[in-house]
């Protein structure tokens, strides 16, 4: 979940930062023990939540204007605040306050002739990469200084192309030619008393490396090799497994799917995106298993999985969201488990709360545990969140009758029921089935007037 793109839409994402950067919002830990606490609270403006925290930061603060989440503050600033406070911030200022200090330094060096024109050529490219940099950063908008970099670096080689190799290669030649010098004088020296060794080598330019060095290099060489191995190489090989388990699953191959996420676990035992694919593999596999007893079986090792990922970040809202998921399923058929989907959506919807899908998921569990005057509160706050795949309420508006109907309001809830009645056709719109249902239940009632069965299903009373 990413915010799109716009100056418009990174204004949004600042407001919002800035927010989060002087409340430094936070669950509730003791009312949700799975969320570690928060220490030194009133320092983090100081030191920052730490690295990677942005979209946490920004999810505990909530955005109820935009049903996305941003994983990155979309300016250097605004996201160095949150992370690593006044104090990164001021670091990185001093980075970029020494960096331009030493290209002014070594560009007026350049034009008092200290150095070969070559190298003024140079260092305007450098400036103007370090300048692109700095407008990227700023706004977040990269193919800008991208491009500005491109054409730089491009006029920097045409323009070196063009002077004779005698001039830009004259500091080289001129510094080994110092330094063979240097070595003569010494090696006459050593040779009064050692009259067997001399040296004929510029400094830095010997033949062989002494075996300790050699040693050195090749075992930072074979680390470096195994690191990149194990961090990069099999991750991206996880990946691909991956990609191949969600085309899989798109196609309704959900052994297929399993067996490639599995795959991809072995591959990269840490890696939690290939763990999730493997649970909603699972969780699909589960929906379309009439076996009460291996749709349960299916749902429970698909839980089992997503706690792994949980337990591994407890922060990781992606995370509660499935869970919150799987447990509601598991609700539907284990009742004893309607508490446990409680608990978990409620969980999902503190971390997420300016989005609406969290507070719905808990809406429904709520009904499966019987908590409906809890169902209709929640219904009541939730109106207002940022919502994306239920921008009409319908979702909600069916909690409600659902809450509505099991309290004895009938008749607010056959008024809900008439009015979703109306959008039936919108099912591709992610409207889920129990809307339809509840409709379809509603209106054979009995009531007088009710609509049939029939005109339930093509749209309702008119």
């Amino acid at each position: 979940m990413t915010a799109a793109g716009g100056l418009s839409a990174r204004y949004e994402i600042w407001s919002v930062a800035a927010k989060a950067y002087v409340s430094v919002p936070w669950v509730d830990t003791g009312e949700y023990a799975d969320i570690p606490s928060l220490a030194l609270t009133p320092l983090r403006p100081v030191i920052g939540y730490g690295p990677d925290m942005f979209r946490y930061a920004y999810s505990l603060q909530g955005d109820t204007e935009r049903p996305t989440i941003s994983w990155h503050g979309h300016n250097f600033v605004v996201h160095t605040a949150i992370e690593l406070g006044l104090l990164g911030v001021f670091a990185y200022a001093a980075m970029a306050m020494a960096t331009a200090w030493a290209l002014v330094r070594m560009l007026l060096a350049a034009r008092r002739g200290e150095v070969s024109p070559w190298m003024g050529y140079v260092l305007f490219g450098l400036i103007g990469v370090f300048a692109g940099r700095l407008l990227d950063q700023m706004v977040g908008k990269s193919q800008v200084s991208d491009l500005t970099q491109a054409w730089i670096m491009a006029g920097v080689v045409l323009a070196m192309v063009r002077m004779p190799a005698s001039e830009w290669l004259q500091p080289l030649v001129e510094w080994v030619s110092e330094g063979a010098s240097n070595a003569s004088d010494t090696a006459g020296q050593r040779g009064k008393s050692k009259g067997s060794r001399k040296s004929t080598n510029a400094p830095g330019v010997q033949g062989s490396l002494p075996p300790l060095r050699m040693a050195l290099v090749g075992v930072i060489g074979l680390a470096t090799l195994v690191f990149w191995w194990q961090a990069v190489l099999v991750n991206v090989s996880a990946t691909f497994l991956a990609g191949q388990a969600i085309s899989a699953s798109n196609a309704g191959q959900y052994r297929t799917a399993g067996d490639r996420v599995q795959d991809s676990v072995r591959r990269s035992p840490s890696s939690t995106f290939s763990r999730t694919m493997l649970v909603q593999a699972l969780l699909q596999a589960s929906r379309s298993d009439d076996d009460a007893r291996e749709r349960l079986a299916k749902l429970k090792e698909a839980l089992r999985l997503i706690n792994e990922a949980i337990d591994r970040n407890p922060l990781d809202y992606r995370a509660w969201i499935i869970a919150a998921e799987i447990t509601l399923d598991i609700a539907s058929l284990d009742q004893t488990s309607a508490a446990a989907a409680v608990d978990t959506a409620e969980t999902a919807a503190a971390l997420l709360p300016g989005l609406r899908p969290p507070a719905e998921q808990l809406g429904m569990a709520l009904l499966a545990a019987g908590e409906y005057e809890r169902a209709l509160e929640m219904v009541r706050s939730s109106r207002d969140l940022a919502a994306f795949t239920d921008p009409k309420d319908y979702i909600l508006s069916f909690i409600e009758s659902q809450a509505l109907q099991h309290l004895g309001n009938t008749d607010e809830a056959y008024a809900i029921a008439l009015m979703l009645s109306e959008f039936s056709a919108l099912q591709g719109f992610g409207t889920p089935d129990e809307i339809y249902a509840n409709a379809v239940l509603l209106s054979e009632s009995g009531r007088p007037g009710a609509p049939t069965l029939e005109e339930a299903l093509v749209g309702g009373r008119r």
